[in-house]
């Protein structure tokens, strides 16, 4: 087996702005984790990153950002994972995608773990007004 740790979060949401929050939060906290000697693969920012890269150079044939349409994807990957990390963002006990990945490595022998993003966000961004709104691209 690998050291690859598979970084699982809530992501689909009718609002743009909660898709955008949970994006940025798992890709800062795989960032980190990376930082500690880890290797991550966090589903959610390999494919929002693609989805929404491809709308800025192309309007032809969208790639889609749901569990639908990835899930044959990350099945194919989190059996190649030695762990699957949760991410406990709001709405985690309620994504399908996370409780299917939950299921997937419970079926496989994969131990798991669900940690805060707190931490690792440092709360002081959030006094100092290092963190600024968001800027809608739809």
């Amino acid at each position: 087996m690998s050291n690859l740790i598979y970084l699982a979060s809530p992501y689909s949401d009718p609002s743009y702005d909660v898709r955008m929050l949970r994006y940025l939060a798992v890709t800062y906290i795989a960032s980190e984790l990376m930082l500690g000697g880890e290797l991550i693969y966090s589903p959610i920012t390999h494919g929002h990153s693609i989805a929404t890269e491809r709308r800025k150079v192309t309007s032809r044939r969208r790639i889609p950002t749901d569990w639908a349409y990835w899930k044959n994807h990350c099945i194919k990957i989190l059996p190649t994972c030695e762990m699957v990390l949760v991410l406990a963002l709001p709405g985690y006990g309620s994504s399908e995608g996370v409780d299917q990945e939950l299921q997937l490595a419970r079926h496989l022998g994969i131990p798991h773990k669900i940690f805060s993003p707190w931490w690792y966000i440092d709360q002081k961004a959030y006094y100092i007004g290092v963190i600024k709104p968001l800027e809608r691209d739809d």
